[in-house]
């Protein structure tokens, strides 16, 4: 005869511990952010950035930003999971920088590297392109043939031989001239007699120039 084997346990609502499945969380950090920029900027000027990512928990976000260029962010934050984040950063050398980025949660739970960014740093080239006269003053135009912005140019407007009454040497700062853009100076009020020479400089730690112009002062009338 065949023998019956009867089965000794006993359902119950309850989970019964002989049977229990016990499954343990899987706490992971953020993902790895999104950063992204532009492939070009200027030396010294401040250039915008944007971050994020998401975390599976839903938990709040710090940051840190390698620049690339030795620099770093250090830890920022906290932000909202998947919240946009403008960060800046400026370049004191031209060159080419691969800048990344990397995220933790609440928990000290890091992400990988983001996918790098790379950047291109351009400095500024000035150049003097038109020395003009006219009634009392001598204007010129100072031009940024560069790929970069120049910040706080200085020049100098430098008036050699003849009778001037006035300046003989006028300076001055333009606060910005952007890559490809111009800007035009002037001298102050000039009277005088006879021939002179016009040099003018303009500098900015990247670059400098200079052009000089022969002129004829009549009285109130520069002729270039």
């Amino acid at each position: 005869a065949d023998e019956l084997i009867q089965d000794s346990h006993v359902e119950t609502p309850e989970l019964d511990a002989d049977y229990a499945l016990v499954v343990s969380p899987v706490v992971s950090g953020p993902f790895p952010p999104e950063l992204d920029g532009p492939g070009m900027g200027s030396i010294g000027k401040e250039t915008e950035f944007t971050i994020m990512t998401t975390d599976p928990s839903n938990a709040t976000i710090q940051y840190y930003i390698d620049w690339g260029d030795g620099s770093n962010s250090s830890w920022f934050g906290p932000y909202a999971s998947g919240e946009e984040v403008t960060v800046t950063h400026a370049w004191s050398v031209e060159g080419t920088f691969f800048i990344n980025a990397k995220a933790k949660n609440n928990m000290s739970l890091e992400s990988g590297w983001s996918n790098p960014v790379t950047i291109t740093i351009y400095p500024p080239l000035l150049n003097i392109s038109s020395i003009s006269g006219g009634l009392f003053k001598v204007k010129a135009v100072i031009k940024n043939i560069g790929f970069g912005d120049a910040t706080n140019v200085n020049w100098t407007m430098t008036f050699t031989g003849g009778l001037i009454l006035g300046n003989k040497q006028i300076t001055g700062n333009v606060t910005s001239i952007s890559a490809h853009g111009q800007a035009t100076v002037a001298s102050t009020l000039l009277f005088g007699f006879g021939k002179t020479v016009v040099t003018v400089t303009a500098t900015v730690p990247q670059s400098s120039t200079h052009k000089s112009q022969n002129a004829t002062i009549l009285f109130f009338l520069i002729k270039i």
